[in-house]
């Protein structure tokens, strides 16, 4: 039973804590845990992008932990540097002692001090009630899962049902699978590596920022190789989508979990520029290759009215969220410094968001 003026130590993350915040990790999250690899890659000091991790220390122990990285957003299609909050922690042990707050208030001067024009993060059920007792932090309304079917016999396989149920559930779901009549997979590639399309990604960023006109991380190749390239906990695989030319006209992510008994799969990430064929082709081709290798269910939040509208044409259903295990926060806070941003980030249609701010997927 911890004391009644329980004040753990707060400091900077240092190399050689790496261990420590590995322990943590494995605490919080199990067989999910960060590695030592990633963590030392990920938070070493003087590394790009600019990052502060933020501790709390007590009995020896590190029990708290998050992460500010200074990332480049475009906001309105000019950039401004926004704090991204990560791999926010506490030890199970030492959970409801106000350990979180007393960290993200910390966090939150580190990133002001950074420099960064807004705060934002997408915090899971349990670190949310400190996001909103910050007095800082606001919070926009949740995301909605939407969800394809790809093998709903096999979904009712995994749930437990005999074959001859599970196959007349699986047609009585009503699956409609890309009914838009794009060509599935017409000028789209899987590619393993990132690196040779540097300049084109760089480019995509832009122009999509430019269409969008809210507020976006800049997803270029720095972005993506810093969220998904690096990341041994998840297997990544990335669609590219090619106009005649061989230009690049959007990208997707993926990734693959085995949740509730079945076999999901994630479209973390999407960005495209040109009609909505080109985001229709990548999610066909994905969600072929998701489903031949046995994926059930396509699961992905919808970052915009545009985009909500093309996965209901690719056949998308929006989960209600009673119905949802997972739940997509999205809390924000405008450096006092900067009052100009306040209007813009209260709008919930100002922000593009996928699962890649999410940090959990």
């Amino acid at each position: 039973m911890h004391p009644p003026h329980f004040d753990p130590t707060i400091r900077l993350f240092t190399e050689e804590d790496v261990h420590g915040v590995y322990e943590l990790s494995r605490a919080c999250f199990v067989d999910r845990a960060n590695t030592e690899a990633f963590i030392r890659r990920r938070y070493a000091p003087h590394r790009q992008p600019a990052v502060r991790v933020v501790l709390a220390e007590a009995d020896g122990l590190l029990i708290g932990a998050q992460a500010v990285t200074l990332l480049p957003f475009f906001i309105e299609g000019r950039e401004e540097p926004v704090a991204v909050f990560t791999d926010g922690m506490t030890h199970p042990n030492y959970r409801n002692r106000g350990v979180f707050r007393r960290v993200l208030h910390e966090a939150q001067q580190q990133a002001f001090d950074l420099g960064a024009a807004m705060l934002m993060t997408m915090p899971n059920d349990a670190s949310l009630p400190a996001f909103r007792k910050s007095g800082l932090w606001q919070i926009l309304p949740d995301r909605y899962l939407h969800v394809l079917p790809l093998d709903m016999p096999g979904f009712f396989r995994d749930r437990g049902l005999p074959s001859f149920l599970a196959a007349g559930l699986g047609l009585l779901s009503g699956l409609r699978l890309l009914d838009s009549g794009a060509a599935p997979a017409e000028g789209v590639r899987e590619v393993a590596d990132l690196t040779c399309l540097a300049a084109d990604l760089n480019t995509l960023a832009a122009a999509a920022a430019r269409r969008i006109g809210g507020m976006m991380c800049r997803r270029d190749l720095a972005f993506l190789r810093w969220r998904f390239c690096g990341n041994p906990t998840w297997q990544y695989r990335y669609f590219i989508s090619y106009d005649p030319a061989g230009r690049v006209q959007g990208y997707i992510v993926t990734t693959t979990e085995r949740r509730l008994g079945t076999l999901v799969s994630y479209l973390v990430d999407m960005l495209c520029v040109g009609s909505a064929a080109v985001p229709l082709r990548l999610v066909s081709h994905a969600a072929s290759t998701m489903r031949a290798g046995g994926a059930r269910l396509f699961g992905i939040i919808a970052s915009s009215a545009w985009l909500e509208s093309v996965l209901r044409k690719a056949g998308f259903w929006k989960v209600p969220q009673f119905a949802a295990p997972r739940r997509f926060h999205t809390a924000y806070a405008v450096n006092p410094r900067r009052p100009d941003l306040a209007t813009l980030a209260a709008r919930t249609t100002a922000w593009f968001l996928s699962l890649a701010d999410f940090d959990t997927i």
